[in-house]
């Protein structure tokens, strides 16, 4: 197809404040509640501790009297978080000066425990039934997808594999599941490369029964077609990933898988996921020119950024993650603008996973611009982390796919841990949430400009710009507040890179040029980035 322009930076925030507006005016009171919550603690240090510390070490710490002891220190090193109501301060203040004694703690502990679970339980799906079919129902009637994702324990041998591995059979044997993530660690514990003969096989034996069980147990969906159902193949750690590929090719090369449709994920954080997103489109489009089926893949930008950091300063390898958070947006832009051509969504179909309500509607405006099929795409969410805006986004006529995770009783501490990891991630300040209005322009200007480089694009042309004093003088940031406004304000990207780009762009009240969208009529040839 020919080459278009791009969606300019003013027509993306045009319609990602539509988004926010409508997002906004849909908050339900208790989703008010949480927001000033998370809030507070974006913007009080010791409260983020405090939380991420307890959270972690409630689901670690068996013993009663020494987990009682740890919550008390806990609450005199970083205090009573402010972020809590009038009741639950007044009740921790109760616990910091008697209730964590022998004589009580029989009776707090437990109450802790509980409250924490409770609140969790928008995040993680309790898998008892009827609670479990309660949700799913709910879900359904709202025409909106549930990938069920399956928590447990790390698996650590052979046994534990194989009870994951049957539970995920008996997954998709249940009426109301009817699209799965699997994980390769989960299913089999051996995956190590000494160990390549063997679990190779085996792991396609395994997953090979995992697809035929999800065509022999279809479902029916709103409209009363008859489907297989579906299973996604997660994406780990970097060094199962090539692996992981060549596993779910492997398999989709069956006979018996020719007209199954199924799913891999893609992480934006690697360098190799440009290479990935060309393996599978190649791979799809030979399947379907043979009469297969499309597959789908799941593109995010990345979960296991702490574990390859530890790992890889451990062991002295050289980090296989991209290096910062802006880098990772950039190549996450990168893959939907090719993703998302109907060539290759017809094919290879993209669900988007993400947060970001810049991402969601840079990439809506794709769609749009490139009259994608609407049974191609999907934009994928977590379960219970910011309802407002997938119910925003189904106003606007958006297929809307939550990653939902599941567990039983007995995983719920690990379930824990799940939860507090993608809670986290809203919190430390060089992501989105953390920052001042300011900053997430640099940032997001920052991933658009690193993604033009990708292409060999021209620099944009300098224009003036109004620089953080101008920007506090706007806000009325003066007096005694002036300080703290111009630090939050100052700029924190190198310069030539975000910063400018988006002063050069005009947000902050310069001229508004369409400097953006002519880069592309300036002659330079379209060339994919080189794997780094």
């Amino acid at each position: 197809m020919a080459e278009q322009n791009l969606p300019t930076i003013q027509e993306v925030f045009s319609w990602m404040r539509k988004l926010y507006d409508e997002s906004y005016a849909g908050l339900t009171r208790l989703e008010k509640g949480e927001q000033h919550m998370y809030g507070t603690m974006v913007t009080t240090p010791n409260d983020k501790k405090f939380m991420v510390r307890m959270l972690d070490e409630t689901s670690q710490v068996r013993d009663r009297k020494k987990l009682a002891l740890r919550v008390k220190e806990l609450i005199d090193q970083y205090g009573i978080p402010k972020f809590l109501g009038k009741s639950d301060h007044f009740l921790f203040w109760i616990y910091q000066k008697f209730g964590y004694t022998p004589a009580f703690s029989w009776a707090t502990v437990p109450i802790i425990k509980w409250r924490l679970r409770r609140d969790t339980s928008r995040v993680i799906i309790n898998a008892a039934r009827p609670k479990l079919t309660k949700h799913l129902a709910t879900r359904f009637d709202q025409n909106i997808g549930q990938n069920v994702n399956l928590l447990g324990e790390v698996v650590l041998g052979d046994g534990e594999a194989d009870k994951r591995y049957y539970s995920y059979l008996e997954a998709l044997k249940e009426p109301d599941i009817n699209y799965i993530s699997v994980k390769i660690s989960g299913i089999y514990a051996q995956t190590h490369a000494l160990n390549y003969k063997e679990c190779f096989p085996e792991l396609v034996r395994r997953m090979s029964e995992l697809y035929q069980t999800a065509i022999d147990y279809p479902y029916t969906d709103p409209e009363g077609v008859t489907k297989p159902k579906f299973i996604n193949l997660d994406m780990e750690e970097y060094k199962d990933a090539h692996l992981t590929m060549r596993l779910f090719k492997e398999v989709l090369s069956l006979p018996q898988f020719k007209n199954y449709e199924a799913g891999i994920v893609v992480q934006a954080y690697l360098p190799d996921a440009w290479g990935f997103q060309s393996e599978l489109l190649e791979f799809a489009r030979k399947r379907v020119e043979e009469g297969g089926a499309p597959i789908k893949m799941r593109i995010v930008k990345g979960c296991n950024l702490d574990m390859e950091n530890i790992v890889s300063d451990m062991r002295g390898w050289p980090n296989p993650v991209r290096p910062n958070k802006t880098e990772v947006d950039a190549n996450y832009l990168h893959i939907i603008e090719r993703g998302l051509k109907p060539e290759n969504a017809k094919v290879l179909h993209i669900g988007m996973a993400s947060h970001n309500l810049f991402t969601i509607s840079y990439a809506y405006l794709l769609t749009e611009l490139y009259h994608t099929p609407k049974d191609c795409f999907c934009f994928e969410m977590l379960e219970g982390m910011a309802n407002h805006v997938w119910r925003a986004q189904k106003k606007f006529g958006n297929h809307v796919i939550l990653y939902t995770p599941v567990v039983k009783k007995e995983h719920f501490l690990p379930g824990e841990t799940y939860g507090r990891k993608h809670r986290s991630r809203q919190l430390p300040h060089p992501l989105f949430l953390a920052q001042t209005r300011y900053e997430r322009m640099e940032r997001t200007g920052a991933a658009v400009h690193r993604r033009l480089q990708y292409e060999g694009l021209p620099e944009p042309h300098p224009y003036p710009h109004p620089g953080p004093q101008q920007a506090i003088r706007r806000t009325g940031a003066e007096g005694r507040d002036g300080e703290r406004a111009r630090h939050r304000l100052r700029p924190r990207m190198q310069p030539g890179v975000g910063g400018t780009y988006f002063r050069q762009m005009g947000y902050l009240g310069a001229r508004q040029p369409a400097a953006y969208s002519n880069w592309r009529q300036a002659g330079v040839q379209r060339r994919p980035r080189q794997i780094l």
